[in-house]
């Protein structure tokens, strides 16, 4: 019971991070294109909703605004608001009522659990890939990084499509600054990269990706 309910914990709590991401990106008006909970995705091609499974495990929520400049505060940290909001609920649940002991074991591993992955998306880390505390700093700071997060977002929804990146427009590409100091630039830099492979420009594909700092 101690095992199962830990992994039961774990998994719910993941999940409804995705779930905070997509909820609150559709609060803010962003709209819904991709949703993977293990080897279940659910995708958004052309306003159609499909469902299939693949061999790739991941958990990711991916939403794409309806133009370069919408703010993307509540849909970075939408996840850690939802963990601790369940987190809370699970504590308030554990403390005000009578519950058998293995209920009690399995709301205490769910409320730890989404206490543990507020914290762990919630306190800002650069150190590997930027965590969702982080990427908010970094699109709150840096306006031109805010361009690139959501123009990013933009190119996978028509790569999404079945664009090719020379098919895509060109002013979302191309939003990076002469030195790519941060993740979200970094990868800015390396939709340069794939938009220049495309197009056979060997030359300034590399010259993109020397830009990453």
């Amino acid at each position: 019971n101690i095992v199962l309910s830990i992994c039961t914990g774990f998994i719910i709590q993941i999940v409804i991070h995705e779930l905070g991401h997509l909820l609150f990106g559709l609060i803010t008006g962003w709209k819904f294109l991709f949703l993977q909970v293990y080897r279940l995705v659910f995708k958004n091609v052309n306003g159609k909703l499909i469902f299939k499974i693949v061999k790739e495990k991941g958990f990711k929520c991916i939403m794409y605004p309806k133009s370069l400049n919408n703010k993307a505060i509540l849909y970075t940290l939408g996840g850690c608001i939802l963990n601790l909001i369940t987190a809370i609920t699970g504590f308030s649940i554990l403390i005000t009522v009578q519950l058998s002991p293995i209920l009690w074991l399995y709301i205490w591993s769910f409320t730890a659990f989404g206490m543990g992955l507020s914290l762990m998306n919630g306190i800002a880390d650069f150190k590997r890939i930027c965590n969702d505390k982080a990427c908010y700093l970094l699109i709150k700071s840096n306006y031109n990084t805010l361009l690139c997060h959501n123009s990013q977002l933009l190119v996978a929804k028509y790569l999404i499509s079945g664009l090719t990146y020379k098919q895509i427009r060109k002013e979302l590409i191309f939003y990076c600054d002469e030195i790519a100091d941060n993740d979200i630039e970094a990868y800015q830099a390396i939709l340069e990269y794939y938009y220049y492979l495309d197009t056979g420009n060997y030359k300034r594909a590399r010259q993109a990706l020397g830009r990453i700092n």
